[in-house]
């Protein structure tokens, strides 16, 4: 009877041994630690792959990278512009004190001084223009003129809060020459916009 019993005894069962022997035998463990290793590995590299073409190879990537570099310089012009503007305080807190202020520098014969009455480009600087046109002036012996052209203007409108217009007129009544003017906001002075 004890032999039965051995025989029918869990411990005894050989394919239970043999199947716990190879799971425990060392050859078995490897097999477990390569194909669980190269698992994980193929895992990582699908992933990894995948990132890389989600961030650096498809074309949705590359576009985004764009659009990030294009926002950075947008927001760098932005800033660099507000900047500026802020620092731009020649002119006058109405469009009459500036005038005024630009027609006495003329008369002065500064023309860096009565340049920077002049409103900035989107550079967040003075037109090369306006000041080429002042010094033409000077050159020429017509700056003074000039000033005292500008002074006629007498008829003024007001367009908006920001913007304001004077005008010469001719003897027939018809407006000659007209003198825009903008209100810089960042440091609310008023500026010469064109002629």
């Amino acid at each position: 009877m004890q032999e039965s019993q051995e025989q029918f005894s869990p411990q005894s069962n050989p394919q239970e041994n043999n199947l716990e022997s190879n799971i425990s035998s060392p050859i078995n463990k490897k097999s477990f630690l390569k194909f669980g290793s190269v698992f994980i590995g193929i895992i990582l590299l699908t992933l990894g792959g995948f990132y890389l073409w989600n961030n650096y190879l498809s074309e949705s990537a590359k576009v985004g990278r764009d659009l990030e570099k294009k926002y950075q310089k947008f927001y760098e012009f932005q800033k660099n512009y507000e900047e500026a503007m802020k620092a731009d305080t020649y002119g006058g807190k109405t469009p009459q004190e500036t005038l005024a202020m630009f027609i006495e520098a003329l008369k002065k014969g500064d023309i860096e001084l009565a340049s920077k009455y002049f409103a900035l480009n989107e550079e967040g600087m003075i037109d090369k223009q306006w000041v080429e046109m002042l010094k033409k002036l000077k050159e020429d012996g017509n700056l003074i003129r000039f000033a005292d052209d500008i002074k006629r203007y007498d008829d003024n409108y007001k367009f908006s809060d920001s913007e304001h217009v004077f005008v010469y007129k001719n003897s027939n009544g018809e407006i000659e020459l007209q003198l825009v003017m903008i209100l810089n906001k960042y440091s609310n002075v008023w500026k010469i916009e064109s002629f």
